[in-house]
């Protein structure tokens, strides 16, 4: 506020100089501008006219002195309201104002301050003589993983795994339980797994799918009307094939050999002897022909009457392609090994060893059926695998100490039947060898 009434103050200085300075300065400047005109008329009028421009710069003057008076007035309220507000503040104050400004003061930097530090210029040179090539610049970081990106990720902290068990817990726990109760891998051995029960070739429900059931057969034959259908004792009177065929009738096959017709007429025989004789033996054996033909005729008819109580193919099919196999009883031996104490002192066991004899005979064994056995799984020696009873030798070498070795040989029957179908069964043979106690 102070600087602005000094302000004003040169203005009005200035406007009063000038104010002063233009009547004495006036015939001067007037005496310079119109001085080289030599009319005495021409100059009076240049120097109207320079006192008339004169006088229009004062009563600017004048209205410049005016206003800066009013502005003058203006500071002058201004600067007296200030200072009865700094005496106000300096009485709220009191005499502490001093102190706290050398406080104020002392916190603040002067330009002394600032010796030794760098300067933005000073830097900015510093900067520029620096080769940057080998520096990096913000696209060097594009690949790199920022705090943000890594918070986003979602992965966990320590304070996630609160609750979680340790390996060390785990031991720990584990260490502290009795396990003397609970069972250990040998002691399932002699138990089936899913594996072996499902090579056991076992039906389920969904394997008789589109099979007929004796109910569903019952009723299939319960809706039939027999009543036009023949029994065996309807046929009594008819010939059967072997009636027919003991009865000596000549056949297709029985006439193989004599001359027909056409043969003789072939052969150029002239003679009319033999030619009367064959005609008569021609006529005889036509009207024979005749008769067997009739007879063919009578029986083609009883024998289609006989073929309804006949199996057909499909039920002789049925008959014998059962389309069944059966490799026999799973089988188990149990043996001990023969140990011996070396010069040692430690124990050498022999080789356990068994043959295990299959029955595949209850299986079909009507002609045209065929066997065939062969080890799917397991380690066993098969004796021929063609026959219904063939043999397989399984052996093992145990350990000691009191253990127990087992191996399972898996042996499945395949039979082709009569019909040319495959069938399969599998049986389980395992040994299951005993080691004696180490002495």
């Amino acid at each position: 506020m102070t600087r602005v009434l000094l302000s004003s103050h040169k203005l009005l200085f200035f406007a009063l100089v000038a104010a002063t300075m233009v009547p004495l300065l006036l015939p001067a400047a007037a005496e310079a501008s119109c001085g080289a005109i030599k009319s005495t008329k021409q100059k009076l009028a240049c120097v109207v006219g320079q006192a008339d421009a004169l006088e229009a710069g004062l009563l600017d003057a004048q209205a410049d002195i005016a206003a800066a008076q009013a502005d003058i007035d203006a500071l002058t309220a201004d600067l007296a309201a200030a200072e009865d507000w700094i005496a106000t503040l300096e009485a709220w104050l009191g005499d502490d104002i001093d102190p706290r400004l050398t406080l104020v003061e002392d916190d603040y930097l002067t330009g002394a301050n600032l010796d030794g530090y760098a300067t933005e210029t000073w830097v900015d040179l510093q900067i520029a003589a620096v080769d940057h090539s080998a520096y990096l610049v913000a696209a060097d970081l594009a690949p790199y993983a920022t705090r943000v990106w890594v918070d986003g990720r979602g992965y966990l902290v320590s304070a996630d795994l609160v609750g979680y068990a340790t390996e060390g817990y785990v031991d720990s726990s584990i260490a502290s339980v009795d396990h003397s109760a609970y069972l250990v891998a040998a002691d399932l051995a002699p138990y089936a797994t899913e594996v072996w029960v499902d090579g056991r070739g076992f039906l389920v429900s969904a394997d008789l799918s589109g099979y007929a059931t004796e109910p569903w057969v019952d009723g299939q034959i319960a809706a039939v009307d027999h009543s036009a259908y023949l029994t065996s004792s309807d046929l009594s009177g008819f010939a059967t094939e072997p009636w027919v065929e003991g009865q000596g009738y000549v056949s297709s096959v029985d006439v193989s050999g004599f001359a027909t017709e056409t043969w003789v007429v072939d052969q150029g025989y002239l003679s009319s002897v033999d030619l009367d004789a064959l005609e008569a033996d021609v006529v005889d054996n036509t009207a024979a022909i005749a008769l067997n033909e009739a007879d063919i005729t009578d029986n083609a008819v009883a024998i289609a009457a006989i073929e309804g109580d006949y199996a057909s193919t499909v039920e002789l099919e049925t008959a014998v392609c059962p389309g069944v196999a059966w490799a026999g009883l799973d089988q188990l031996v149990a043996t001990n090994a023969v140990c011996t104490i070396d010069a040692y002192g430690d124990p050498t066991c022999s080789t356990c060893e068994a043959t295990f004899e299959l029955n595949g005979g209850d299986s079909v064994t009507t002609a045209g059926t065929s066997f065939g056995w062969t080890i799917v799984s397991g380690t066993g020696a098969l004796s021929d695998g063609t026959t219904p009873w063939p043999t397989v030798d399984v052996a093992v070498t145990p350990p000691s100490d009191d253990m127990i070795v087992t191996e399972e040989v898996a042996v499945q029957l395949s039979i082709t039947d009569y019909c040319g179908d495959t069938v399969t069964d599998t049986v389980l043979l395992t040994l299951e060898c005993t080691a004696p106690a180490a002495p």
